[in-house]
């Protein structure tokens, strides 16, 4: 039978409830789009319904605006979607919103290269958990938002690339549950490539020094975005400070508690503000070892006392 050839589809405010290998049999598009059929999740698409599109498919999106599909209460996605689009290798945006996409296996996007692949939207997902080298072999996305989800923690293989490239990525992270102890030492540096890091409307409340200054200082050309941050202006963002002719231009929306920017603080200011938290009761940390009740002014502190004999920690 010969394969019929059409430029797009749509198919939008339906009651269907899959999506398996049969319905588009000897039919091919260059751009699919699926919008509002609340009865459709992703665990019901199968992995080779669109087959007959993997040479021509250029755009694919998939979105329940407003709300997640109905039948998803307890029908979470593991992420085998992405299995569906293997070899599409004139594949250039993909976007898949308001599902309960929750979570995105290691390796999803890293089994079989996407070489044309320059935008992956994946926002409003409930997005909880990325597996290591997620995104790994798409070696020229250009943007991945991840907005709008549930993110808490990012090690150093989430955003592991396997090819090196000079293209800047935009990488957006807004609106999720991430703060400043949510990132692994060297998060980030796998990505072998220039950052525009955008980390609006977290919970960050400074910027590690052994995450983020070895991310600044990897490539000239990244940039990082901290807007809508509890940020605190102390010892802790001296680093930046310090040297603010290297980052004053790279690291954006610095404001902080009191709504000053960090480059018009001294570094006495920001010393000055360490003192007064760590004479401040509620930052004391309490501990009982052996019978003795004591107190430090940092978790890391007590570590260091306690070692491995820890017994007790509380706030």
């Amino acid at each position: 039978m010969q394969d019929k050839r059409f430029y797009s589809i749509l198919i939008s405010d339906t009651s269907i409830t899959k999506l398996d290998d049969r319905v588009f049999s000897f039919i091919s598009f260059e751009k699919f789009r699926l919008e509002q059929n609340f009865n459709l999740s992703l665990n019901r698409i199968d992995r080779n319904f669109l087959r007959f599109s993997s040479a021509i498919l250029t755009e694919f999106t998939a979105l329940n605006a407003g709300t997640f599909a109905e039948n998803q209460d307890d029908d979470h996605s593991d992420g085998s979607i992405f299995e569906a689009f293997d070899g599409f290798v004139r594949l250039r945006s993909m976007s898949i919103a308001y599902f309960k996409l929750t979570r995105i296996p290691r390796s999803s996007l890293g089994r079989n290269e996407l070489p044309s692949l320059k935008k992956l939207f994946l926002n409003d997902n409930g997005i909880e958990y990325l597996g290591d080298y997620s995104f790994y072999r798409l070696p020229h996305l250009e943007w991945l938002s991840l907005s709008f989800n549930k993110i808490r923690l990012i090690n150093k293989y989430t955003f592991s690339f396997e090819k090196a490239s000079n293209r800047v990525l935009r990488l957006e992270l807004w609106f999720n549950q991430l703060n400043s102890q949510s990132f692994e030492k060297g998060a980030f540096l796998n990505a072998k490539r220039p950052l525009k890091l955008e980390l609006y409307h977290n919970s960050l409340t400074y910027l590690p020094k052994e995450v983020f200054k070895e991310v600044l200082d990897a490539d000239n050309l990244t940039s990082i975005s901290v807007k809508g941050n509890p940020i605190e202006c102390d010892c802790r963002m001296k680093w930046l400070l310090v040297d603010s002719d290297k980052y004053c231009d790279r690291v954006n929306d610095l404001i902080c508690s009191d709504g000053l920017f960090l480059w018009n603080k001294t570094e006495d200011e920001l010393n000055t503000r360490c003192n007064q938290v760590s004479k401040d009761p509620k930052y004391q940390f309490h501990f009982v070892t052996n019978g003795v009740s004591q107190s430090h002014n940092s978790l890391f502190s007590v570590l260091q006392h306690l070692k491995t004999n820890i017994i007790h920690v509380f706030r």
